[in-house]
């Protein structure tokens, strides 16, 4: 939630961090860091093109002129991309196998 309040107005969470909220993919393996804490990544975060949004660390902006209001809902109080628009973010960025098994 703290990703996509960071990012304002008509940001939504997306991709693989939307995967994971729905149950879509599972949680990719963690990343240690130099100290030994484990982290998982940036997370996906989708805004409208027009966002005047800068890159904020930990997070992977994502700018969409085609995303609209009816692809989006809230899930747990999050907003989120809806199932079927974080299948088509995930589609050219997964493998074949990948997307078959979150499809």
């Amino acid at each position: 939630m703290a990703a996509v309040l960071a990012c304002g107005e008509g940001a939504v969470l997306s991709h693989q961090s939307a995967a994971l909220l729905w149950g879509i993919r599972r949680r990719a393996r963690r990343l240690s860091t130099a100290d030994g804490r484990e982290e998982s990544g940036p997370v996906d975060v989708t805004v409208p093109r027009t966002s005047g949004m800068r890159r904020r660390e930990g997070i992977a902006l994502h700018r969409s002129s085609t995303l609209t209001a009816d692809q989006c809902t809230r899930r747990d109080g999050i907003p989120v991309t809806k199932p079927a628009r974080t299948l088509a973010d995930l589609r050219p960025v997964l493998s074949e196998p990948r997307f078959a098994a979150a499809l």
